[in-house]
Order: structure tokens, then C-alpha cells, then sequence
């Protein structure tokens, strides 16, 4: 009898033993699994740091060459896309750097840092919504929203364009009698402090306009580059939306090789699929001018220029352990002020991804 309740006795004793180590291992895995994830999570804010950094003086680094480029060969940067033989161009000058969404490399690899890259993209491109008064009714004037057959592209059109006068114009009268974009319309939806009532400051609040969507042909948010840079206006106290811009966009035409591909075929109704391809190649540099088809040279010397603006975005890039950690940086620059007066950057906008 005596042995039986010992054996029983230790038996629940080694289920006991075993329950309390089964629960220290999973405690222990936990603590490691959490030891672990903090030493991950520290490398990577350790390297988005130092990515920062690496994005800022790429930047610097690129816009330096771009402005010497600029101001020594300026033949580079007129009439982008012509043939052009190299000959005078000494070899210790390097390539021409352009803003023809080409990257280019400015930091060499080293100490952990896998690249960085830098992309120059012509800020003048897209359409502008800024120089005049009512935006969506210059909108439907170019793209002709009057006389489309098409009914629902037309009405989606116009809800689009009619929310944006409203959201810009400075009273709660509505652009049509059958579109409500003002104040009581958000609050009613529990949106608060809409419309702006006056000039955009960033071109992002184009996300807030009802039906962008819709003006895009119907995709989830912007296409890049759809719509202009917005010049930043003069400080009063802080950023402002009223007065004039210190530099005008009004007129100028979108830079050919940072204009959206998509929105010009779909402007211009292109199909030819020939002609498409000749377009891409075109922008890719593995086209020259004089090679495209007649009809898409008139098209793009219609619409657009091959002449740089000046007013120049930096998209920096920069990775490490071989891509498993990347951060990019956007500044756009008006690079014509900085070579007329050389006092200080004027950086129009900057941005951390």
C-alpha cells in the first residue's frame, strides 16, 4: 500500500516538474524571441538614421554637379533627347547630369552602405492648378469635358472639377448647382474645417478632392507626376497660401521626359501601339529625337518641352546590407535662383520616406 502512494506520489511530482519546465522554456523563447526583435528593430532605426544622412549629402553631392553642369555645358540641358557627339567634352567632366528620371550614382558602397542613387526629375510637369482661379474649370476646358460622348467618364469629370473649384474658391457658393462640395457637404460627412477656401499650398491636397480617383481613370490615388509642383509663396509668420508665389509656373509646359506617359496617350486618344513604344524608348534615352515618328514629335512639341525648367526634384535612395534596409528622400530645388544670387538654397519642398 505503502509503495503505491509513493509511485503515485511520484508521478504527480515529475508532472509537476515536467509542467514548470515546459513553462520556463516558453518563457525563456519568449524573452529570446523579444531580445531578438528589439537587436532587429534597433539595427534598422540605427540604419534609417544613417540612411538619412546618406540621402542628405548624395543630394547635396548631385545638386553641386548638376549646377556646375548647368552653368558649364549648357547645351546639355536644351533640346533633351537630341543626338549629341561627346568629343569636346573632356573625359574627367564625366556624363552630363540631367533631369531625365535617369539615377545616378553619388556615394560610393562602403562601411555597410549597399548604394545611393540619385534621380533628377523636372518639377515643372503634370497639370497646374495653381495659376489661376477656378483650376477644375480650366480643367474641363482643356480636356474638353463639354462635348464627350462618353456620359460617365464626363460626369465623373465633372464631379471631380467642380469639387475642386469649390474646395479653392473663396465663398460657400456652389461651381454647379448640381455638385455640393462646400462647407455644410463635409460636415455632413463629419469632416471638418473643408473646404480651404483659397490658394493650395501642396499639391498633395489633391487627395482630398472627392472624386480624384475618378479623374485619374478610375485608379487608387495619383499617378506621379499628374499634377505641377506648387511654388511656395512668401513667409508671413509661417508657410503662406495668399499672395504671390516667388516663382511662376503659369504657361510653362510639362518637361518631356518627367511627364506621365499614361496621361499623355490618354489626352491625346494615342493607340498606336508603335507609337507608344517609340514614346517609352524615347523617355528610357534609348531613343533619340530624330528617330520618332513625325506625328509624335508635333504631339510632344504641343504639349510639352524638351527644354529642363530649372526647378529640379532629387529623389535620393540610399540602401544597406545589400537592400534589406532602404530610405529615400525627395527635395525639390529652383535651381535657376541659386545660380542668379548663390545665397542660399532655395529648397521648395523636402520629404522623408
Amino acid at each position: 500500500m505503502e509503495n503505491s502512494v509513493r509511485n503515485n506520489e511520484r508521478g504527480v511530482a515529475m508532472i509537476l516538474v515536467i509542467s514548470m519546465l515546459s513553462i520556463m522554456l516558453v518563457v525563456a523563447l519568449t524573452l529570446m524571441t523579444q531580445a531578438t526583435a528589439a537587436k532587429t528593430s534597433g539595427r534598422v532605426l540605427a540604419s534609417r538614421g544613417k540612411l538619412k544622412y546618406a540621402n542628405e549629402s548624395a543630394t547635396s553631392r548631385a545638386l553641386w554637379f548638376y549646377l556646375w553642369d548647368r552653368k558649364k555645358y549648357t547645351r546639355y540641358h536644351r533640346g533633351l533627347g537630341n543626338s549629341m557627339e561627346d568629343d569636346d567634352r573632356p573625359e574627367e567632366d564625366g556624363v552630363p547630369i540631367q533631369a531625365i528620371n535617369k539615377p545616378y550614382k553619388m556615394l560610393v558602397p562602403g562601411d555597410g552602405f549597399s548604394s545611393s542613387l540619385v534621380t533628377l526629375v523636372d518639377a515643372v510637369n503634370g497639370e497646374d492648378i495653381t495659376s489661376v482661379s477656378l483650376p477644375g474649370r480650366a480643367l474641363r476646358k482643356k480636356m474638353g469635358v463639354s462635348t464627350m460622348e462618353d456620359f460617365e467618364r464626363k460626369t465623373d469629370l465633372e464631379a471631380f472639377t467642380y469639387a475642386l473649384d469649390d474646395y479653392v474658391d473663396s465663398g460657400d457658393y456652389y461651381a454647379h448647382s448640381d455638385y455640393h462640395y462646400e462647407r455644410d457637404d463635409y460636415e455632413s460627412a463629419d469632416i471638418e474645417n473643408f473646404p480651404v477656401n483659397t490658394k493650395m499650398q501642396v499639391v498633395e491636397e489633391m487627395y482630398w478632392i472627392p472624386y480624384v480617383d475618378k479623374f485619374v481613370g478610375g485608379q487608387a490615388g495619383l499617378r506621379k507626376n499628374m499634377f505641377c509642383v506648387i511654388p511656395p509663396r512668401k513667409w508671413r509668420s509661417g508657410p503662406s497660401r495668399i499672395g504671390t508665389p516667388i516663382y511662376s509656373i503659369s504657361g510653362k509646359k510639362s518637361a518631356v521626359h518627367s511627364s506621365d506617359v499614361q496621361s499623355i496617350l490618354e489626352r491625346n486618344g494615342i493607340e498606336d501601339q508603335e507609337l507608344i513604344d517609340q514614346y517609352i524608348e524615347f523617355k528610357n534615352g534609348s531613343l533619340a529625337w530624330e528617330d520618332l515618328d513625325p506625328e509624335l514629335r508635333s504631339i510632344i512639341n504641343q504639349q510639352m518641352t524638351r527644354d529642363e525648367s530649372g526647378v529640379t526634384r532629387f529623389l535620393s535612395t540610399s540602401s544597406m546590407y545589400n537592400g534589406d534596409i532602404i530610405r529615400t528622400t525627395e527635395a525639390t530645388f529652383n535651381c535657376n535662383q541659386i545660380l542668379k544670387d548663390r545665397k542660399f538654397f532655395r529648397c521648395w519642398e523636402h520629404k522623408v520616406y
